[in-house]
């Protein structure tokens, strides 16, 4: 029996033409397809790479979020793990890349942990962060600039901190304070250098230069705000 390999797999922002020739290839030689969903068909990242699963991939949904207890995690890494030692091929993959901010991140730690003795392998996606600043046409960074990726929500008393002491601030994960961050930006004149965007590679995908004009109720969790707080 040929070695089996577990296979982190980013699937990128939402556009099909963003898969990895490298992720393509690996999810057509797939034999088991996990993906972070409610069930086999529903979720992000299964949408996006449904028409290059080959017809013998199994795909089970795993659907496990940042937030849950490790135990979720484990038996999510158990599984994965007891596919590769049968000798099978096993992909999870996650939207974007699996090492930023993704549930891949915590699977592989457990991995490392309990079966050291499966290998890995980490198929690197096209990010968010980069996806949002090709749609908006501006740099995302550049010479001597800083950047600081800020979980938004988790963050909501230290973004004035954050936004001031660095030259580019990319917020993610927006929702629930996206009123907090338009008055924040109004109020220290930063709001004509953000832009808002959602859905960045998918038909819905919106790029929004002026913030004001965003009805905070219906902020998608697939958004971020960036901001150009030093421009030069």
């Amino acid at each position: 029996m040929s070695p089996g390999k577990v296979y982190l797999v980013g699937v990128g922002p939402g556009d099909p033409e963003l898969v990895t020739r490298r992720a393509a290839r690996v999810l057509r030689e797939a034999d088991t397809v996990y993906h972070p969903g409610r069930d086999e068909q529903t979720g992000f990242a299964i949408r996006i790479v449904q028409g290059l699963l080959p017809p013998h991939a199994t795909v089970r949904a795993a659907a496990v979020e940042m937030a849950e207890s490790g135990n979720r995690y484990k038996t999510l890494a158990a599984e994965l793990a007891a596919e590769a030692r049968a000798g099978r091929r096993v992909a999870f993959i996650t939207e974007g890349d699996p090492l930023l901010y993704s549930t891949a991140s915590r699977v592989l730690e457990i991995l490392k942990a309990n079966w050291p003795d499966v290998p890995v392998e980490i198929v690197p996606g096209v990010t968010s962060l980069t996806a949002v600043a090709a749609a908006a046409g501006q740099s995302l960074v550049q010479s001597a600039e800083t950047l600081v990726v800020v979980p938004a929500c988790h963050h909501p008393d230290d973004l004035e901190r954050l936004i001031e002491s660095h030259d580019r601030v990319a917020l993610l994960k927006v929702g629930s304070v996206f009123p907090q961050i338009v008055a924040l930006l109004r109020r220290r004149g930063w709001l004509d250098r953000a832009i808002y965007a959602e859905k960045v590679g998918t038909p819905e995908q919106r790029v929004v230069r002026d913030l004001a004009s965003v009805d905070p109720e219906k902020v998608s969790y697939f958004s971020m705000v960036l901001v150009t707080a030093r421009p030069h």
